[in-house]
C-alpha cells in the first residue's frame, strides 16, 4: 500500500458543523462505542495524546513521500528515542510537547484520534497532517455539547493546530502517539516525550 493510499484510509471526510450534538454522559459513551466498533480489537491504550514536534535539521517535509514522518506512516521510525542522540543533547530534551498526556483515561478521545490517523491498535508515533489534525478535532467537537465536564483534548488539540497553521510544516508538525502497555519498547523520540509527560504528570499528582 502506497503512502496516498493510507492518508486516503487514515483520514475521514468531515466538513461543516458537527451534524449531532452529545449532551449528556450516556451520549458519550454511545458515540464511543460506536467509534470503537468500527476498529476490530480495539483496546484503549495505556496511554496517548496530540503533540507538536519541533522538525529537525535534515528532517523532511510533510509534503514528501519519501520523508519517514509522512502523514498518516509512523513517525520517525529511523529516529529512536536514544539518550546518547547529539540532537537531544544540544535541544535538552526531544523537541515533542503533550499539552495533555493521557493514562487510564479519555477512551473517547482516544478512539477519535485513531480513528482520524488510521491507528488499530498496538504502540505507535503518526506524523499529522493539518488536516488530520482538523478531523480529530471535528469528530470529537460534538462532545462539547456536554457541559458537566471539561474537554482538554479538544483545547490542546486546537493549540496544536494553531500553532503548526502558524509555523509551517518547516518548523513543526503534530504528532499522535498511543502506548498500549507502558511496558512496551518505546518506537521513538515522540513516544519516548509522550512517556515522559506521563511519569511527570503522574509525580506531580
Amino acid at each position: 500500500m502506497t503512502t496516498a493510499d493510507h492518508e486516503a484510509q487514515a483520514t475521514p471526510a468531515v466538513s461543516g458543523a458537527p451534524a449531532e450534538q452529545w449532551h449528556t454522559a450516556e451520549e458519550l459513551a454511545a458515540a464511543r462505542v460506536r467509534f470503537e466498533a468500527a476498529v476490530p480489537g480495539w483496546q484503549v491504550p495505556a496511554a496517548f495524546g496530540m503533540g507538536i514536534a519541533a522538525r529537525r535539521p535534515g528532517e523532511g517535509g510533510l509534503a514528501d513521500p519519501a520523508d519517514a514522518a509522512s502523514p498518516g506512516s509512523p513517525a520517525d521510525p529511523a529516529d529512536p528515542a536514544d539518550p546518547a542522540d547529539p540532537a537531544d543533547e544540544e535541544d535538552g530534551d526531544d523537541g515533542t510537547v503533550f499539552p495533555v498526556a493521557n493514562a487510564g483515561g479519555a477512551a473517547l478521545s482516544a478512539i477519535v484520534l485513531a480513528t482520524a490517523c488510521g491507528h488499530t491498535g498496538g504502540t505507535a508515533a503518526y506524523a499529522l497532517t493539518p488536516d488530520q489534525v482538523r478531523t480529530a478535532i471535528a469528530l470529537l467537537s460534538p462532545a462539547e455539547a456536554y457541559t458537566a465536564v471539561p474537554h482538554p483534548n479538544m483545547a490542546a488539540w486546537r493549540g496544536i493546530l494553531n500553532d503548526i497553521t502558524d509555523v509551517g510544516d518547516d518548523v513543526a508538525y503534530a504528532v499522535a502517539v498511543f502506548v498500549a502497555d507502558l511496558a512496551d519498547p518505546v518506537v521513538d523520540r515522540h513516544d519516548a516525550a509522550l512517556r515522559a509527560a506521563v511519569a511527570e504528570a503522574r509525580g506531580a499528582g
